[in-house]
C-alpha cells in the first residue's frame, strides 16, 4: 500500500513542519506547499496551454477584460510554443550536422586509432 503523504507535497509539508508547530503553522505549511504546486504546474503546462491561472471572478474582471486577458494567453502560447518548436528544430539541425560531420571526417575512426596509439605509448 502506498502512503500518499509521501508523494503528496502539501502533506509532506504539514508533515515536515508537524513535531514543532500547531494546527495554524501546518495549515500555512500545507497552503504554502500546494500554491507551489499549482503555480509550477500554471507554468509547466498551463501556460504554454493558453490557460490562465486564475479566473474572472477571483480577479475580478469584466467580460472585455477576462477576453483580452485570455486572447494575452493565447498570444503568449503560441510565443512559448513556437520558440520551443524553433530550439526543437535547431537541435534536430545540429545532430544531422554532427553526425554529417563525423561520416565526412571518420571522427570515430580517428579517435579509435589515436586511443590505441596513447595505450601503445603508455605500455
Amino acid at each position: 500500500m502506498v502512503d500518499s503523504s509521501s508523494i503528496h507535497c502539501g502533506y509532506a509539508a504539514q508533515k515536515k513542519v508537524a513535531q514543532s508547530s500547531g494546527r495554524t503553522e501546518k495549515k500555512r505549511a500545507y497552503n504554502d506547499a500546494m500554491r507551489q504546486f499549482q503555480d509550477r504546474y500554471y507554468q509547466e503546462v498551463g501556460l504554454p496551454n493558453a490557460q490562465l491561472r486564475f479566473g474572472p471572478r477571483r480577479t475580478r474582471m469584466s467580460r472585455s477584460e477576462w477576453m483580452a486577458s485570455k486572447k494575452h494567453a493565447e498570444l503568449l502560447s503560441k510565443y512559448i510554443n513556437g520558440f520551443k518548436q524553433e530550439n526543437l528544430t535547431l537541435k534536430l539541425k545540429l545532430s544531422e550536422l554532427i553526425k554529417t560531420l563525423k561520416t565526412t571526417f571518420n571522427y570515430d575512426e580517428e579517435i579509435t586509432k589515436t586511443q590505441t596509439k596513447s595505450e601503445k605509448n603508455y605500455e
